[in-house]
C-alpha cells in the first residue's frame, strides 16, 4: 500500500511541474519575451538574431539596439518572424540585452502554447566580426512571462 501512495505521490508531483512548465496562452494575453542564450563563449557578442513565433505576434520591443539594422513581420495567421544583424562592430550587444526583450500578444480564438525557435549569431571579433558563429536556441532558452504591459 505505501509503494501506490509513493508512486501516486510522485506522479502528482511530476504533473504538477509539467503543468507549471507549459505556457497556454489565452487570446489576446501579453508576455514578456526573454531569451537566455547559452553556448556563447566569454568575450563574444552577439552580432546578429533570428526569431521565429507561432500563436502570437510582436507588439513591442522595449529596447531597440542603435547601429542595428531590424526586420518584423507580423503574420495575419499569427506567426510572426523577426531577425536584425549589426550595422556597425561597436553596436554588438551581450547576452543581457535580450533580457525583457519583445512583447507578445497571444493570437485570437481558443488558448494555445506558443511555439518559439531562433538562432543567434556571435562574433569575438578576431576572426570575422560580420558573421561570426551561429548559436541555435532551443526551447528551454525562451522564457515567457506574462506581462503588464
Amino acid at each position: 500500500m505505501w509503494r501506490q501512495i509513493r508512486y501516486c505521490y510522485l506522479a502528482a508531483i511530476m504533473l504538477g511541474a509539467l503543468i507549471a512548465s507549459c505556457i497556454t496562452a489565452l487570446a489576446g494575453e501579453k508576455f514578456d519575451l526573454s531569451i537566455s542564450p547559452i553556448g556563447i563563449r566569454t568575450g563574444e557578442r552577439i552580432v546578429a538574431f533570428r526569431f521565429s513565433i507561432i500563436g502570437a505576434g510582436i507588439v513591442g520591443m522595449p529596447r531597440i539596439p542603435m547601429g542595428w539594422s531590424l526586420t518584423i513581420n507580423n503574420d495575419a495567421s499569427w506567426a510572426a518572424n523577426i531577425s536584425g544583424s549589426i550595422q556597425v562592430g561597436a553596436a554588438a550587444f551581450g547576452r543581457e540585452y535580450l533580457r525583457d526583450f519583445l512583447v507578445l500578444e497571444a493570437a485570437p480564438g481558443p488558448a494555445q502554447p506558443l511555439t518559439l525557435s531562433g538562432e543567434i549569431a556571435v562574433s569575438d571579433f578576431k576572426d570575422d566580426p560580420v558573421s561570426g558563429r551561429q548559436v541555435q536556441l532551443g526551447r528551454e532558452q525562451f522564457k515567457l512571462i506574462r506581462s503588464g504591459h
